[in-house]
């Protein structure tokens, strides 16, 4: 379910911004936007890596230590490891805010946002 918020979030927000982006060539959302876009973007698209490697790790210790590992997973710990994707997948947030006060453009559409 997380993979799929990930991969939700990217195709209905962040691809559609993108799109008129592209076809325009040009940034005419504001700086707002632009901010929302780049954490959309960067967020969504590092929390579906994440997601796809914590699957395949479950994957792998699934076929690798099956009955040591059905012992150790549980609801709880699946919650608390998505909570560390979603989480650290928005520390980009941070960086993104701050772009702007450093150099007052959107690094993603190399244009001032104002």
């Amino acid at each position: 379910m997380s993979l799929a918020v990930a991969d939700l979030t990217v195709g209905l927000v962040v691809m559609p911004i993108s799109s008129a982006y592209v076809l325009t060539g040009k940034w005419k959302f504001g700086l707002v936007v632009c901010q929302f876009w780049l954490s959309a973007d960067y967020s969504a698209s590092t929390a579906s890596i994440l997601n796809l490697l914590v699957l395949s790790l479950d994957r792998y210790w699934s076929i690798s230590k099956p009955l040591e590992y059905l012992r150790r997973r549980s609801k709880k710990r699946a919650l608390v490891v998505i909570t560390f994707v979603w989480l650290g997948s928005f520390l980009w947030i941070v960086p993104i805010i701050g772009w702007h006060s450093f150099w007052g453009w959107c690094p993603q559409a190399a244009t001032r946002c104002l």
